[in-house]
């Protein structure tokens, strides 16, 4: 997702626009000629990393690290591009220098991102490959400058297969199956590295609700790449068989999980 780093992320509980999402400031007036530039920096990018809208990659990962070069500040092909003045090191860094045309755009990141709820299919997310820049800004009286208000753009969307969340205990085993203490269990979920980011609605089938009280599920703040799910027993209830459970969540792979009846209290 869903669901940034030099893109998170996340993207997380993120969000994908539907084109170009523009800051607010003087560089609107600029937006046809800088989208012109944009498009050739998004011709460039599909063009170097052989982006394909039509595959499932196995995993967003292969998207984002073959932008590796690209993002590179000093050798990456798109400095070769009209227009494109720079790219940034790191997304806090702010455009050097003064741009040279009123359609210059410097590059402030690009990487992944995925949407949680609008963009997650039975097999697959989309995902997109996000493109964040500031714009040249040319004052009344006919000064350049950048605006610093950045942009971004989601156009070049892809898909991916959904990873598998990792499932441990307190001890951080991996696990499958565990048994209640003192009528409680506690499972504790991670992303492990597929930079999607969990999302709270998660549906538990095969969870007996005269025996249980509904699961608390509790997941990191922003970007969600962390969560738990606690399973206790109501009073006075007794559990007599197995709880064989499927857990989805959203963004991921279904997982099964059994709740096992030994050395309970």
């Amino acid at each position: 997702m869903k669901k940034l780093l030099a893109v998170l992320g996340a993207i997380g509980l993120t969000t994908i626009g539907a084109s170009t999402v523009v800051s607010c400031g003087n560089g609107q007036k600029n937006k046809d000629t800088q989208e012109t530039v944009l498009k050739s920096v998004q011709e460039k990018i599909v063009e170097s990393i052989k982006l394909d809208s039509n595959k499932i990659y196995e995993n967003q990962n292969d998207i984002y690290f073959a932008m590796s070069d690209l993002k590179n500040p000093e050798t990456s092909e798109l400095l070769k591009l009209e227009g494109v003045k720079g790219i940034s090191a790191s997304s806090k860094d702010l455009p050097t220098g003064k741009p040279d045309n009123e359609y210059d755009i410097w590059i402030r990141l690009l990487g992944t991102q995925s949407n949680q709820t609008d963009f997650i299919q039975e097999n697959h997310n989309l995902w997109a490959v996000q493109i964040s820049y500031f714009g040249a800004n040319k004052s009344e009286d006919g000064t350049l400058s950048w605006n610093t208000k950045y942009t971004q753009n989601y156009d070049l969307k892809f898909k991916a297969e959904k990873q598998n969340l990792l499932v441990t205990n307190s001890n951080k085993e991996e696990i499958t199956e565990a048994t209640l203490n003192n009528r409680e269990l506690t499972l504790y979920l991670e992303n492990k590295n597929s930079r999607e980011a969990i999302d709270s609605k998660i549906d538990i089938e095969g969870l007996s609700q005269d025996l249980f009280e509904e699961p608390v599920v509790k997941i990191s703040t922003y970007p969600g790449l962390t969560g738990t799910i606690t399973f206790k027993l109501k009073q006075e209830s007794i559990l007599q068989a197995d709880q064989k459970l499927t857990i989805k969540a959203a963004s991921f792979k279904s997982f099964e999980f059994t709740i096992k009846t030994e050395n309970l209290n």
